[in-house]
């Protein structure tokens, strides 16, 4: 009994009287419990704060190199509060996905948000202006990277301004003369460099493109300074963008999509956790579990979704899109699943098709 009675008087006075009602207290009455304990604070920082930093000297000579989490988990504590107060109604969801995409983008990196060699347009050095020009409009670009014997063999950067302006200024030459004429320097980055140090990078250069450049000195693809931006805000479009799905409905659980599609909106189109630590997008899961590189018609299973290139492009015959159809034992277990939470009174899982899919690039 006696026991029980001092067990009860002390969780009173820790809950109570040291936890909820000197933070009621401080919350109803900030500014004068700020004024009224300063002193006493300040005194007691100022008599133990060399015993506080010695302790820290002492243990950081104890465990040296040891990992510092201090900035993780306040970053942590900052997204949690973000998360909280979107929870609340005090930020828009817009907000908050802009908060979460600054935090993510320090840890981007440009090999993730650049255009692959694969996908690169380029003119070739000895075509004409008007050829050039014909390009320009025919894929809806503003720049284009000038290569000589080869992709790797980078020339130069041609601008459609540059184009426009001698094709109206002389027409006459335009068919005649070599776009080379026009190309200006190109800037490089390696593909292991942070996206935001990219992004500022070309904001010093004012430039507003990149070739990056991989690990053995080859081209591994492009970058603008749009790409970056988009990291951060989402999709920009404007009247130039043509619109184009990233994927197309067939039937029940049957699409067409992009191979650029990432592979987590793969898995958010069918309502399932899809993820892979390999590869980025539909192709490279296509080819990853291929162990080859797949040709019209490959066809792999994964997770239960079945995938089957359809669409190939290219001299290399690149997969362009991918069908992929939803196996029927996957179907019944998420309506299972669904139904089961429904009965609990849980969130269903939706099936969680975007309303505003990205655009396929």
């Amino acid at each position: 009994m006696v026991l029980t009675t001092v067990f009860f008087a002390v969780a009173f006075v820790l809950v109570v009287l040291v936890g909820s009602s000197p933070r009621s207290v401080g919350r109803a009455h900030p500014r004068a419990l700020i004024v009224a304990t300063a002193p006493l604070v300040r005194t007691i920082r100022v008599l133990t704060g060399p015993i506080a930093d010695a302790l820290v000297v002492i243990g950081n000579r104890v465990t040296p190199g040891r990992p510092r989490s201090v900035a993780f988990s306040s970053e942590e504590q900052l997204l949690s509060m973000v998360d909280e107060a979107t929870d609340l109604d005090v930020l828009e969801v817009e907000d908050r996905e802009l908060i979460h995409s600054i935090f993510e983008f320090n840890d981007t990196i440009v090999r993730e948000v650049m255009v692959p060699r694969t996908d690169m347009i380029t003119l070739e050095t000895g075509q004409t202006v008007a050829e050039a020009m014909a390009l320009f409009l025919e894929k809806g670009v503003s720049r284009i990277p000038l290569i000589g014997d080869d992709a790797d063999d980078i020339r130069g950067v041609v601008y459609l301004r540059d184009v426009t302006r001698l094709t109206v200024s002389s027409p006459e030459t335009a068919g005649a003369t070599q776009v080379d004429v026009l190309a200006t320097p190109a800037q490089f980055l390696p593909e292991s460099k942070k996206a935001d140090d990219a992004l500022r990078y070309l904001q010093l250069e004012s430039n507003h493109l990149a070739l990056v450049v991989d690990e053995y000195g080859g081209i591994a693809g492009f970058v603008t300074m749009e790409d970056l931006i988009e990291e951060l805000v989402g999709d920009i479009t404007d009247e130039y963008d043509r619109e184009q799905s990233a994927f197309e409905q067939l039937g029940e659980n049957r699409f067409r999509v992009s191979a650029r599609m990432p592979v987590d909106e793969l898995g958010d189109l069918f309502g399932i956790d899809l993820d892979d630590d390999d590869v980025d997008t539909v192709g490279g899961l296509l080819t990853k579990h291929l162990d080859r590189l797949p040709v019209a018609g490959s066809t792999v299973e994964v997770d239960g979704l079945h995938l089957t290139a359809e669409r190939t492009e290219g001299r290399r015959k690149r997969v362009v899109t991918v069908l992929v159809e939803a196996d029927q034992a996957l179907i019944d277990a998420r309506l299972a699943f669904a139904a089961a939470s429904s009965d609990t009174g849980a969130i269903p899982v939706q099936d969680a098709r975007p309303t505003s899919p990205r655009s396929a690039p």
